[in-house]
């Protein structure tokens, strides 16, 4: 039984997403990236980071474009089911094993800016789920107002687009996100 659900997470991780690299240089300025930097650019002391990020643009009208045409149509809508499933599997198992998630013991206010057939957003959710933090969810692509917002925000550039407490975060990072959780 476990070799078959490990399986099936397996299987169900297979949804795409681009690799971002957050990094501070010596000057302080934060950077995101696709590449990892080199040795000369960031110090010793720099701590890089991967994030997870799925490129859309958000246009004037509200509408949204999947930039790098990953996930669209039928195989969207499959991969949003089963990354579903591997959620539900993820929760499930906790529950099994006495690990299920702890509720918050301080407020937050979180809002997070997804699509349907982004992986990196499922993620996103399920880290927020498993730690217990209640989220406000808006699709961007169902909502034009939402994607308007979101670019008023700072955002447009890929989801998922969160706002923890009042900071904003694009992509997905377990790190950030709990530095800013009270």
């Amino acid at each position: 039984m476990k070799i078959v659900l490990a399986a099936l997470l397996i299987l169900l991780s297979c949804t795409t997403a681009a690799d971002i690299y957050k990094w501070t240089d010596k000057q302080g300025v934060v950077h995101y990236e696709d590449q990892q930097p080199t040795k000369s650019e960031a110090s010793a002391k720099t701590k890089v980071e991967k994030m997870e990020l799925s490129p859309i643009q958000i246009l004037d009208d509200g509408k949204v474009n999947n930039i790098s045409k990953e996930n669209e149509g039928l195989i969207a809508e499959w991969l949003g089911r089963a990354e579903d499933l591997k959620i539900t599997v993820i929760n499930q198992i906790a529950n099994w094993t006495g690990k299920a998630p702890v509720a918050s013991k301080k407020s937050n206010t979180v809002e997070i800016y997804t699509t349907a057939w982004c992986g990196a957003c499922k993620k996103a959710k399920q880290w927020l789920h498993t730690n217990g933090i209640t989220y406000k969810e808006y699709d961007v692509q169902k909502d034009t107002s939402a994607a308007l917002r979101m670019r008023e925000l700072g955002g447009g550039g890929g989801v998922p687009f969160t706002v923890i407490n009042g900071e904003t975060f694009q992509g997905f990072s377990p790190t950030d996100y709990q530095a800013a959780l009270n």
